[in-house]
């Protein structure tokens, strides 16, 4: 077989115009993909600057529908002139490499164990999730009061995936979720926990279950069980609190739906989202799950070693009656024991009836500070009190968005005013500012405005879904020690709590609230608007670094100067320099589709008009009316868009063209003619190459020539102009005057236009057609200006003569 490059040569020589119509297919090809690849990177780029987050698996398919679109951009070079795009799919393969190493996960693991007792051996996070290492972790420590129990690993759920053929099923969906469209969300959370629900566990799986379930009846006395989530990740950096599901008062013959639920909850819209919102993958966060017997406590709380947003030495205690469900979704508002840490004493109860007493408090607090000192952080602790007043660990993690609250405003700066008059308690720290968006119904999440305060009932965990949207949440229940807090602290977006606020707060009214000191007022308050922000801020949580290396080599624009000397394949640094390189190279060929000499015109037919023009048009695709027949067209036979536009320019009233002078290539009729050619001859004449939405002209008058490349269609990113305008009669100065007038009525409509001696470069791009068909009109009556121009020009005043009637016509 003939080498690319040699067979191109060969057509070039023997069949003209079938490459023309081979390099026009693949020209179009070329910008088809140019569109889509644009359109890719556009997307990337929201999800990477504007913070439209989304799912790793979306940005890898992104990636991965740009790499091919951009595969085949250089295919269609290499079609249009091998010569073009040598070494270009080396250098893209590379680039694609760099970005695949990014976004690769690990190959998960399918092997056993399956599950593991919470000991000694449990505490690998990767395998048993973050909660199970760390109560594998404290269970071996003499002290800590825990439950026994077993773990079932993030093996086990790899392997009902694979056992499923689920992986593919999911990552469809999870490539199609907009976390700013809820609702849409909330469909393809149904359709995957619908899928994971139908899975079967896998029998090697199922049989260690039942095992550990019957080895734990045997150790404990409760008849109950509780299945928690316990992923990888969960309960670390990031607590995830909340966002999985947990299933209590399980019997031994439920377990293995109960376990599936957990597994279902994975892919719940609160959780998904959260995951998306902190830049990790669903490969990245497998669910594990801890299995424990049920405790029935008569107080259940959550203690804070290091209350957020209090002094160093607070410690926070927040108890309800039972079990401890209603404080975590913030249905309910807790009884609070502010405990000072290094004097073992209270500070402050803020409760109805004492839920804990002195020596209950001091038992507890010794418990988590030995958390503290074996985590090695600030402890987030849940407990768990017994009827027989012994105390129960139920997990612990470390503290979320753990922040210290910014002094008052300083008494030399303006005061605010009086706050509004409503008692309320701080959840999250921060100072935010805006309208009052009150939410009447949970179902109406996805109808939460833009930048609102947003005022609740109650502090669900459901409302992590909208923490991009709002700038802070006011809530009439609800504690300090409910999830939704945690994750509020996490991404510092500031909560208000009080049980009156819908008596003061009024829809669209604007408020500040300042929860660093637990106040709200009515309007923008300046003097708290610049005071320091707390918190960790949200551009920190969607995993930016890691995104950042791989948009560099995604989006970067390095190749930005086509003439430059270093405009070559091999200096492509990403997928968006080859858009680039190989649009211009695509542009560039097609502005040179035909030699001067008319190579590849001989089944043109000759255009005959009323201008004393000599011109050949040659169709390769819908350029002509049907109707048109024979050797010869007219100009009412042409439909191609741009070609139209630029004849109508030719053709503009206030244009004269003399009929005894035939413009052609005067300085190459008269170097070669000696009476052999005719004044007629396509060698010498003007022609176009056209179809519906391009055409390609050299246009030869007198002693210059012009070329114009131009697509004109719907799709405004894929419209150009591209315009040469070379040579002249006239002495060196005259032709250079006569560009300069080229130059500013060009540049006036918007062209970009570079100089060089006597030739001028002219180029507008990704234009609306209107736009396009404008400037083609202009460059029209340019064309028919400025015949001869340079033999009557001396000076520049006549330039700014000539302008002022140019456009006065």
């Amino acid at each position: 077989m003939l080498n690319p490059l040699v067979r191109h040569m060969v057509s070039k020589i023997f069949s003209p115009r079938s490459l023309l119509r081979t390099k026009y297919r693949a020209f179009k090809d070329v910008l088809r993909c140019d569109a889509i690849g644009l359109e890719l990177i556009a997307d990337l780029e929201e999800i990477c600057y504007l913070e439209q987050y989304a799912d790793w698996a979306r940005i890898a398919w992104l990636c991965e529908r740009l790499g091919v679109s951009t595969q085949r951009m250089i295919c269609g070079l290499q079609k249009m002139d091998p010569a073009l795009s040598r070494g270009l799919l080396e250098r893209h393969a590379e680039i694609l490499e760099a970005i695949r190493a990014e976004l690769v996960s690990p190959v998960p693991s399918t092997s056993p164990p399956y599950v593991l007792l919470l000991d000694d051996h449990a505490t690998d996070p990767t395998l048993v999730g973050g909660k199970g290492a760390t109560l594998a972790r404290i269970a071996g420590v003499p002290d800590i009061p825990t439950l026994p129990g077993f773990v079932i690993t993030a093996n086990a759920f790899h392997l009902f995936l694979e056992h499923n053929g689920l992986r593919e099923k999911l990552d469809r969906c999870l490539r199609s979720i907009r976390p700013c469209k809820t609702r849409k969300m909330q469909e393809l959370a149904a359709i995957m926990q619908k899928e994971i629900m139908a899975g079967e566990i896998p029998p090697v799986v199922v049989l260690p279950i039942l095992e550990a379930v019957a080895s734990l009846a045997e150790a404990s006395s409760s008849p109950q069980l509780i299945l928690r989530s316990s992923a990888v990740a969960e309960d670390s950096a990031v607590s995830f609190a909340g966002q999985y599901l947990s299933v209590a008062g399980v019997k031994t013959p439920d377990i293995l739906l109960a376990y599936k639920k957990i597994l279902a909850g994975k892919y719940s819209a609160k959780a998904m989202f959260y995951r998306i919102f902190h830049g990790l993958s669903d490969v990245e966060t497998p669910m594990a799950v801890v299995v424990q017997p049920m405790l029935r406590p008569r107080v259940s709380g959550v203690t804070y070693t290091r209350d957020p947003g209090q002094a160093r030495h607070c410690m926070g205690i927040y108890a309800v009656f039972g079990s401890g469900e209603s404080l975590m979704d913030g249905a309910t508002r807790a009884g609070v024991t502010f405990f000072d840490r290094n004097k073992d004493d209270f500070i402050e109860r803020v409760q109805d009836v004492a839920l804990l007493d002195l020596d209950q408090c001091r038992a507890l607090v010794r418990l988590c500070l030995r958390l503290e000192e074996i985590q090695g952080c600030p402890q987030d602790v849940e407990w768990g009190l017994n009827e027989d007043g012994s105390f129960v660990i139920l997990q612990t993690r470390p503290i979320g968005g753990q922040v210290e609250v910014t002094d008052p405003v300083s008494p030399g700066s303006t005061q605010p005013p009086p706050p509004l008059p409503v008692s309320v308690c701080r959840a999250a720290a921060g100072i935010a500012t805006g309208p009052v968006y009150i939410l009447q119904n949970w179902d109406d999440l996805d109808m939460v405005p833009e930048q609102c305060i947003l005022l609740v009932p109650g502090l669900s965990p459901e409302l992590v879904q909208i923490i991009p949207k709002v700038r802070g949440v006011l809530a009439k229940t609800g504690s300090r020690a409910c999830h939704f807090a945690s994750v509020a602290r996490e991404c510092g977006v500031p909560v208000l709590i009080g049980p009156e606020m819908d008596a003061v707060l009024r829809p669209s009214m604007v408020v500040t609230m300042d929860a660093d000191t637990a106040l709200l007022y009515e309007g923008e308050v300046e003097p708290l608007l610049q005071k320091p922000k707390s918190g960790k801020g949200r551009h920190s949580l969607f995993g930016e670094k890691r995104l950042a290396r791989i948009m560099s080599p995604v989006t970067r624009l390095t190749m930005t100067d086509p003439d430059a000397s270093d405009f070559v394949a091999p200096n492509c640094q990403s997928l968006h320099d080859i858009i680039r390189f190989v649009h211009e190279q695509a542009v560039e060929d097609m502005f040179d589709l035909v030699n001067k000499n008319g190579r590849g015109l001989f089944r043109a037919r000759k255009l005959v008009s009323d201008l004393p023009l000599s011109m050949y048009v040659l169709d390769l695709q819908n350029g002509l009316s049907s109707t048109a027949r024979g050797r010869e067209i007219t100009p009412d036979d042409v439909v191609c868009v741009p070609f139209k536009s630029l004849w109508e320019g030719l053709c503009s009233p206030d244009i004269l063209w003399d009929d005894r002078m035939p413009h052609m290539d005067w300085e190459a009729f008269d170097r070669i003619s000696a009476g052999i050619f005719s004044k007629d001859t396509a060698l010498l004449s003007s022609y176009a190459v056209i179809t519906k939405r391009y055409t390609h002209l050299m246009l030869r008058f007198g002693y210059h020539f012009s070329v114009v490349d131009c697509l004109c269609g719907d799709e405004p990113q894929n419209n150009y102009i591209h315009f040469r305008f070379k040579g002249g009669g006239a002495a060196y100065d005259g032709r250079v005057l006569r560009l300069e007038f080229i130059t500013r009525i060009l540049s006036a409509r918007g062209f970009q236009v570079v100089s060089k001696g006597d030739l001028l470069d002219a180029r507008m791009a990704r234009c609306n057609a209107a736009d396009i068909r404008a400037g083609l009109i202009v460059l029209g009556r340019i064309l028919a200006m400025t015949r001869l121009m340079d033999i009557r020009l001396e000076t520049t005043e006549q330039i700014d003569v000539l302008v002022e009637e140019f456009y006065q016509a």
